[in-house]
């Protein structure tokens, strides 16, 4: 017990000037990475000090760990494209893009409130209030990529890619969260979805991280 709790104190020494950065929304350029990789999850990954901390960066501003060194690539990816987030929670990832260069729209109808009150209270950018298929519908015609980060356990990322296929067959989704059986989406999401060949976007995000023993990670889906 006495060794854990130096662990987890450790951690969080490590990661509070990281955490200090995500209290005045700023982002920061990388998170300690495990030094060496977990052979059962087969994924490079962050060091186990980022969950203990994890609880934390998600009430500041999400589920994934943003940091510039995959953002700022993934930026020069998109370039000029037209951008719109659903379900983006704070904004933060939206807020990152934007702050690389990207035109981007970040779109949520907070449905999750009660339980993340503090990304409705102090969002990073304005978010439109809408639903994301009324989202979809709306601005779709005119978006060339959706950005949809660690989407829930339902049904609604299925049926936003339903929707994206129909309002614009040309848009494509970046998909950012776990893989079938985790702890993001559906079962009909990953029996539809349709990834995209693209070795230009998977360079682009190749730094990516997860945190430690997790599996997240981009898709570029159509």
């Amino acid at each position: 017990m006495e060794h854990m709790t130096e662990i987890i104190n450790s951690a969080h020494i490590r990661y509070q000037p990281i955490l200090e950065l995500l209290k005045n929304h700023q982002i920061p350029e990388s998170y300690p990475e495990a030094d060496r990789y977990p052979f059962l999850f087969g994924e490079r990954s962050l060091d186990e000090g980022s969950l203990f901390v994890r609880d934390e960066v998600i009430r500041l501003c999400g589920y994934c760990f943003l940091s510039y060194d995959w953002v700022r690539p993934l930026a020069a990816w998109i370039g000029t494209r037209r951008c719109m987030e659903i379900m983006c929670g704070s904004g933060a990832l939206s807020f990152a893009l934007r702050s690389c260069g990207v035109k981007i729209h970040a779109t949520d109808n907070f449905s999750w409130e009660r339980q993340d009150p503090l990304w409705f209270q102090n969002p990073w950018i304005e978010v439109e209030q809408i639903d994301c298929l009324q989202a979809i519908e709306k601005y779709g015609r005119e978006t060339d990529l959706l950005l949809c980060s660690w989407p829930y356990m339902d049904d609604t990322c299925y049926q936003a890619l339903l929707k994206m296929r129909e309002v614009n067959p040309g848009m494509k989704m970046i998909y950012i969260g776990e893989l079938e059986n985790g702890a993001t989406a559906s079962d009909k999401f990953f029996d539809t979805m349709d990834v995209v060949d693209d070795a230009s976007f998977y360079t682009a995000v190749a730094q990516f991280r997860s945190a430690y023993t997790l599996h997240d990670r981009p898709l570029l889906l159509k």
